[in-house]
């Protein structure tokens, strides 16, 4: 009888544990798919007795998005979803060795498995590994997407990091964390200074909140010093925000009066990110209000708001309709009442098909600074800046190494009055585990950077080539070219006066270009820029436009139209757009009138600007497309030229009519 309990007593334990791993798994998968990757990992590893408990739960990023899990999984699911849980946390030393059991032994993984096995590698610095993991990945993943694109990137970033590693440029400038002396924390980032002020948000372990995940991102302010922060204090709007509301990221205008800045989390059970808006009155911040719907398109996500010191301009990022990839840097004006006006794409010679985030614009040198991920460089996100202003910008260049990192680098901000990078803060995860954290940078009294770039293509067909050699005679360096054709060397305390490139590639006439530099632009930090192309061994024939082409000249869309007092058109209208771009694209010949309308309602004053807003909107939407702005003529004629009737008989309104007349024409010109 003792041995029949005995075993019963250890039946009912082996049955209620196993009920026990049941629960935890199916709490574990809800906590994933439901996007709590923080509580997944804890409930996962409890699964399989680990029980290590994360310091992950960082929130910048706001907008990620995951690959939906499936109802029933086994052992090297649950690794799978570890290492991508880890890996959305931004912890990619913890997710790697996930990913490695997830492909041991497993002929059919999950098909991205390698892929960010790979990332996380050249994240770790684990360079040959992960050039290893992407080439299989690339021979085993045949899709035509997105990853296998961003894979071939990867590699050309593992070629670029270990220049720039070799490079010299880590003595041109110091870096080093700053601290915070008020309160700890793994996450604090998106530096802006306002007054005496450095403001910047932090991600805090609230135990106060009733969220799953324990981590809240909110606005501090504190007082800078040399190397830290002291007296930080939470930035206290009269609304008292919820704690469900993650906010940060802010920008504020030249007096420090106005603030801009982004909240995300849930509203109504969906999710939102959001610009907003608050003034100091009183020595207090207003309610935050929120910006209307030329910047805040509800359904997507906008925010990392930048504004000019005027307060004129605001430069934000946003993945609604119309943009180049994912993420796109859009700007709009912003008027004394707050309003702002139609966004505008930043184009094609700043986004890409991945993600661009965090903007800074300095007016004095007309430079953007931000971050993206779509492009050749150290990889994760990396710091990039352009030339220009906000209708024509420069070739974008990576700041490089040792600014950027082989992880993320974001969020830059420059109090300096002379040279961008002579005082400045960006945030970076390098240091970290998990979690962004601030790092100041400073350029080396008496030293100079130099540095020659360009882009490689052939001059039949206009395309980038990829493994051109380039050769710089003067410092017996010679480097390929990347997937998009660009190259670039790094010089340091530059002695010569002219330079020579020579270009070679199989199949291809050799050629070379020359370089002068004047003396007195060894003295200071310089970016040279020398294109060229180079003639195929044997002439390519151009490829004839197909004749679709030439009965869209002939059928063009009969017009793009606006709602009432908008310059915003709606998603419909984009195929119209597009036919244009495709005309324009395969016929370099052809350039475009683009001429706005208005209904009769309201001044013609005002009419006649709110034509243009409707013009350039469109005008926007080819340049992003790759058509150049001299392509483009924009004619507003306001309520001129009416197509219908605004009314009708007995002056009883026509909202048909006024429709019909609310639109942007187009004319195809030689």
């Amino acid at each position: 009888m003792k041995r029949f309990l005995l075993s019963i007593s250890i039946y009912m334990l082996v049955v209620t544990a196993a009920a026990q791993q049941a629960a935890d798994l199916k709490l574990a998968n809800e906590a994933y798919t439901g996007k709590d990757y923080y509580r997944a990992i804890t409930l996962y590893e409890k699964y399989l007795g680990i029980g290590q408990k994360s310091k992950a739960g960082f929130y910048s990023y706001a907008g990620q998005k995951m690959v939906a899990g499936t109802k029933s999984i086994g052992t090297t699911e649950i690794y799978y979803r570890l290492a991508e849980s880890y890996r959305l946390l931004n912890d990619d030393a913890k997710a790697a060795p996930w990913y490695a059991k997830t492909l041991q032994g497993n002929t059919n993984p999950p098909a991205l498995a390698r892929y960010y096995y790979g990332t996380t590698l050249r994240a770790t610095k684990q360079f040959q590994e992960a050039e290893s993991e992407l080439k299989q990945f690339l021979n085993t993943y045949t899709q035509q997407d997105a990853y296998r694109a961003a894979a071939v990137q990867e590699l050309d970033n593992l070629v670029f990091i270990q220049q720039q590693l070799k490079g010299k440029k880590q003595e041109l400038y110091s870096i080093g964390k700053l601290h915070n002396s008020s309160f700890k924390t793994d996450g604090y980032y998106a530096p802006a200074i306002a007054g005496n002020s450095l403001y910047f948000t932090a991600s805090l372990n609230d135990t106060a909140t009733k969220r799953a995940t324990p981590f809240v991102n909110q606005l501090y302010a504190g007082t800078l010093t040399d190397t830290s922060i002291a007296g930080v204090q939470p930035v206290a709007f009269s609304d008292m925000a919820k704690a469900a509301y993650h906010q940060g990221a802010a920008s504020f205008t030249a007096n420090g009066k106005k603030m801009f800045f982004t909240r995300w989390g849930e509203s109504n059970g969906k999710p939102f990110t959001a610009i907003y808006s608050s003034e100091a009155i009183n020595g207090k911040w207003s309610a935050p209000v929120k910006l209307n719907t030329n910047v805040n398109i509800e359904g997507y996500n906008n925010k990392q708001p930048f504004v000019t010191q005027d307060g004129s301009l605001l430069i934000f990022s946003s993945d609604r309709p119309g943009g180049l990839g994912k993420y796109d840097l859009w700007y709009c004006t912003i008027d004394a009442t707050g309003n702002a006006g139609t966004a505008i794409n930043l184009g094609s010679s700043v986004n890409t098909s991945m993600n661009e985030t965090a903007p800074f614009y300095n007016t004095a040198a007309q430079t953007l600074v931000f971050a993206s991920d779509g492009r050749t460089g150290m990889g994760g996100y990396d710091l990039y800046s352009a030339k220009g202003n906000l209708l024509q910008w420069q070739q974008p260049k990576n700041l490089g190494y040792p600014i950027n990192s082989t992880k993320n680098d974001v969020y830059f901000y420059s109090n300096a009055q002379g040279g961008l990078l002579q005082n400045a803060y960006f945030s970076s995860d390098r240091a970290s585990g998990c979690c962004l954290e601030l790092f100041t940078v400073s350029r080396q009294n008496n030293v100079t950077a130099q540095n020659i770039t360009g882009k490689l293509t052939d001059c039949v067909t206009g395309n980038p080539l990829t493994n051109v050699q380039v050769t710089l005679n003067q410092q017996n360096q010679s480097i390929p070219t990347g997937n998009a054709g660009h190259y670039s060397f790094n010089i340091s305390r530059l002695t010569a006066t002219q330079f020579s490139l020579q270009y070679s590639k199989e199949g291809y006439n050799n050629a070379q270009s020359s370089l002068e530099v004047a003396a007195e632009s060894r003295d200071y930090d310089t970016v040279f820029t020398v294109n060229a192309c180079l003639t195929p061994l044997q002439p390519v024939t151009p490829v004839t436009p197909p004749a679709v082409i030439e009965e869209k000249k002939n059928t063009l869309p009969a017009a793009v139209y606006f709602e009432f007092d908008k310059a915003f058109f709606a998603t419909a209208e984009v195929p119209a757009l597009d036919s244009l771009a495709d005309i324009l694209l395969n016929d370099k010949t052809l350039s475009l009138e683009i001429n706005g309308y208005t209904d009769g309602k309201g001044s013609n004053d005002y009419n006649i600007k709110l034509s243009l807003e409707r013009a350039k909107a469109c005008a926007a939407y080819l340049t992003a497309k790759g058509i150049s702005t001299e392509r483009l003529r924009i004619k507003p004629y306001g309520e001129c030229c009416p197509v219908a009737p605004d009314t009708l008989g007995s002056n009883k309104d026509n909202p048909e009519g006024r429709m019909q007349n609310r639109r942007v024409e187009f004319k195809i010109v030689k």
